[in-house]
């Protein structure tokens, strides 16, 4: 398919898998979502930073944020069970007569998300906004952010697909994996910072062929700031451009030293608003120690290798179902066939090479293997020193959504790596099996989300 085509079915298929489950997802069944919904509320009235109080960490809200979390969670503690009950799109919609009541406040505990930097919630920020301006409720606001949301995401999908020169099906696939359309369609940062970061790796790869321009230069920079800030976990992905810089071409120095520029200025952004907000990061599990932690690796160097090897030979397969989908609290997992056809559908994406693409060194392909691993390592360094007891045998915590913002760049490492004979017949053919995979994909992950949880059931 050319470019325009494939950037037509990515964002055709991303409204169509994502739109419907900002309703069909029933309120707060998102991983973490209720937590994300009033940071999001936070920073909507231009405060940007969370407040410690105590043990925890939040803001002062309106009480019937919190008062709706608990009406349909039945508890309003941050870690808890999330059992998958009935509820039906007609019960979920009578919610929408809650007031506001903006003027009754109290204190609002949100620990996990307090750290976040304002920057992966702006689209759900500025859509509260504007629906706190019309008078809207609690619930109405939250679709409103999930909205925002979905349509920012599936945007900046579409134009990662638009600006990279190669592996566009490859990028395309990767965005629309049902795990990602979920994200989209919730008040989760993590929508923003997977679109960002596939962006970002269309953005770099087609600076390898084309250069960098000062607009692409300031895009990537915003890009990087706003994935990093979130997790600096994916701060490896800001060095896609690097070593193929230093093996040669044109304008060389000037294209290492924009590389560097702009590494650092989103690590800058991120580093600097992680320094501020250095008294947020509250644990919430016992019998952990960052800095015991921290000191057992660093006094047994080969230990976290083993350990994470251990790990991923242990929960690999698991960390490839939570990548593809499980909907919920991330304990609903899809249909078996879905995993099969996401296997499927990525397979297909690296055999797809057309004759008009720029051929780039394997040097390219093997560096990207390499920062996805180094990505891959970073999170689970991250979740190993922070939410597992001193000495772990193994790495627990670990989901396997954490690795969206690293899957585009695992599969255009593939795709430069095989090195498939071009062929625009079967370019074509290829693509068009992989948008069929994508929209059935889309389709399994609604029907599994109504099924669960009876959408369109009668009233509870």
């Amino acid at each position: 398919m050319l470019p325009d085509t494939v950037t037509r079915w990515a964002l055709l298929v991303g409204l169509l898998g994502a739109v419907p489950l900002v309703l069909l997802t029933p309120p707060f069944q998102v991983a973490d979502e209720p937590q994300h919904f009033e940071r999001a509320y936070q920073i909507s009235r231009l405060d940007l930073i969370g407040h410690a109080h105590g043990r925890e960490a939040g803001a002062v809200l309106p009480v019937s944020l919190s008062a709706m979390a608990r009406d349909i969670l039945g508890t309003d503690a941050i870690d808890a069970d999330r059992p998958i009950t009935p509820r039906p799109l007609s019960a979920s919609l009578a919610g929408l007569g809650r007031p506001l009541d903006p003027d009754r406040v109290a204190f609002t505990a949100f620990t996990g998300a307090a750290p976040y930097s304002p920057l992966p919630y702006m689209p759900q920020a500025i859509a509260i906004a504007i629906g706190r301006s019309f008078g809207m409720g609690p619930l109405a606001l939250l679709y409103a952010a999930r909205l925002a949301n979905a349509l920012a995401a599936i945007v900046l999908l579409a134009l990662a697909v638009r600006t990279a020169p190669v592996a566009r099906e490859a990028l395309a696939f990767a965005g629309l994996m049902p795990m990602a359309l979920y994200q989209y369609a919730s008040a989760s940062p993590d929508a923003m910072t997977i679109a960002t970061a596939l962006l970002f790796t269309a953005i770099a790869t087609r600076a390898i062929v084309r250069g960098w321009t000062g607009r692409t230069v300031a895009a990537a920079g915003l890009l990087g700031a706003v994935f990093c800030s979130h997790k600096l976990v994916y701060a490896p992905i800001l060095l896609i451009g690097l070593v193929p810089a230093m093996a040669g071409g044109r304008a060389r120095l000037r294209t290492i030293g924009l590389s560097v520029a702009i590494a650092l200025f989103a690590l800058g952004v991120a580093i600097a608003w992680f320094a501020l907000n250095s008294g947020l990061a509250l644990t919430r599990l016992p019998d952990t120690d960052v800095h015991a932690q921290a000191a057992f690796l660093i006094g047994r160097p080969m230990a976290f290798p083993a350990i994470l090897w251990a790990s991923l030979q242990s929960y690999g397969m698991l960390y490839y179902f939570g990548m593809v989908g499980a909907v919920g609290w991330l304990v609903v997992p899809l249909p078996a066939t879905a995993y099969l056809f996401a296997l499927f559908g990525m397979i297909l994406t690296v055999c797809i090479r057309r004759p008009d693409e720029p051929v780039l060194p394997r040097l390219v392909g093997v560096w990207q293997l390499l920062l996805v691993a180094g990505g891959i390592a970073l999170v689970a360094l991250a979740l190993y020193l922070t939410w597992n007891t001193v000495g772990s045998a193994a790495i627990l915590g670990v989901q396997g959504r954490y690795f969206l913002p690293l899957l585009p760049l695992l599969l255009v490492a593939c795709t430069l790596l095989v090195r498939v004979p071009p062929d625009a017949a079967r370019a074509r053919l290829f693509g068009r099996i992989v948008a069929v995979v994508a929209v059935l994909q889309a389709l399994v992950l609604d029907a599994t989300v109504v099924t669960a949880y009876s959408v369109f059931g009668g009233a509870v």
